[in-house]
């Protein structure tokens, strides 16, 4: 996780194989981890979203949830990446041969992140917009 350069944006597409080993889910942990901890799925991926964080403060981090995953590591997925503030994009309906993605499936990821990020632009912009609206309101107030 130390040696990925300077990159602008990581996405991180995790959960699918504890998924499928059965992991334990451990508990919530967010700081304090022990070993012991990093073999169960929620501390584990804490641990590893607190590090990247740090890592590399000025990056764009999203979190890919694959789709057919187990109802309890989708819902920590969720927690865990809102705790930290980390998009999560789940993914649907992605085509898969032996579950995991075909080319056609690799295909529909790349456009549901495209789509998902483009979105969150374009929210971006919105909220830009309404700050450039309500910034000579806030400026008569103050004279």
């Amino acid at each position: 996780m130390d040696e990925l350069g300077c990159p602008d944006i990581i996405f991180i597409f995790g959960a699918t194989n504890d998924c499928w080993a059965g992991a334990p889910l451990g508990e919530y942990k967010y700081d304090g981890w022990t070993k012991e901890d990093l073999y169960q799925f929620r501390p584990a991926m804490a641990y590893m979203l607190d590090h990247m964080i740090d890592r590399y403060p000025n990056v764009e981090i999203y979190f890919l949830l694959n789709s057919g995953l187990k109802e309890e590591f989708n819902e920590s997925v969720r927690a865990i990446c809102k705790h930290y503030g980390i998009d999560c994009i789940e993914l649907h309906d992605i085509d898969k041969q032996s579950g995991h993605p075909s080319v056609k499936g690799m295909e529909q990821i790349c456009d549901q992140i495209e789509n998902f990020i483009l979105k969150k632009d374009k929210e971006w912009e919105y909220e830009l917009s309404l700050i450039h609206i309500s910034e000579p309101t806030r400026q008569a107030e103050i004279s």
